[in-house]
Parts: structure tokens; sequence; C-alpha cells
């Protein structure tokens, strides 16, 4: 693809396709040329980054405590000897193994929503039925 400025100074992402355009004798006439903007797929994909680290950091913000938590609900409830306390302490161990879970979940979502939302942005902007018809083979150009 080419690269250019738009008019607020950004750049600008096309995807450019040419073939050479011959007469009836086979001659060389011209050249025939289709573009396609992909700048807004580049702009999407590069939200999809931001959006992505932003995820990553949540993901580890929530789970490292989590552990944490884990580990000191296992080891209370190791040296416990009340059983209705080891109990309390196995349902906060529980429910943070489920909250990992969970945020697991969530980032295998956004993973696959991510990739499922480029590849069709993507085909649209490169789909055939989004160019312009070029028309028959017979036509001279000027």
């Amino acid at each position: 693809g080419d690269y250019d400025n738009d008019e607020e100074g950004g750049i600008v992402s096309l995807l450019m396709t040419a073939t050479a355009r011959h007469d009836a004798n086979g001659r060389f006439i011209g050249i025939v040329g289709i573009g396609t903007d992909l700048t807004e797929v580049t702009r999407i994909k590069a939200v999809e980054e931001k959006k992505n680290q932003f995820m990553a950091v949540v993901s580890h913000e929530l789970k490292s405590p989590l552990h944490g938590i884990i580990g000191l609900a296992e080891s209370l409830a190791s040296s416990e000897r009340s059983d209705d306390r080891r109990g309390q302490l196995r349902m906060v161990k529980s429910c943070a193994i489920r909250m990992i879970d969970l945020v697991s979940n969530i980032m295998q979502m956004s993973e696959l929503t991510r990739d499922k939302n480029i590849e069709d942005d993507l085909r649209s902007a490169t789909s055939s039925s989004s160019l312009p018809s070029c028309g028959g083979g017979r036509e001279k150009l000027r």
C-alpha cells in the first residue's frame, strides 16, 4: 500500500492495484488502476492494539492480587483449627479462583472479537464488491 497525508495531516493507507490495458489487437494502450482507502481499517487496528495493551495490564493487575488471596487463604486454612473458619477460607479461595477464570474468559473473548473484527474489516475493505467496475475491455483510454 501507499501512504499519503490526509487533510488533517494524518497518514492515509491505500491498497492500489494496477493492470495493463490492451486494445483488440493486443497493443498496450494504458493502465487501469483501482485504489481502496484502508485508512479507517488502519485506525481501527491501532485502537484495537491500544485496547489489547490496556486489557493485558488490567488482566495482570487483577490476577496478581487474586493469586495472592488464593495463597493466603490456603496458608491460613492449613493452620486453622476451626472448621467454620476453614470453610470460610475455602470459600474465599473458591471465589478468587472464579474471578481469575472470569478475567481469563474476558481476555479470550476480547482476543476472539478483535481477530474477527480485523478479518471482517480487511475483507470488506478489499472485497471486489467495494471496488468500482472497470467496464469492458474494448474502450479507448484518453
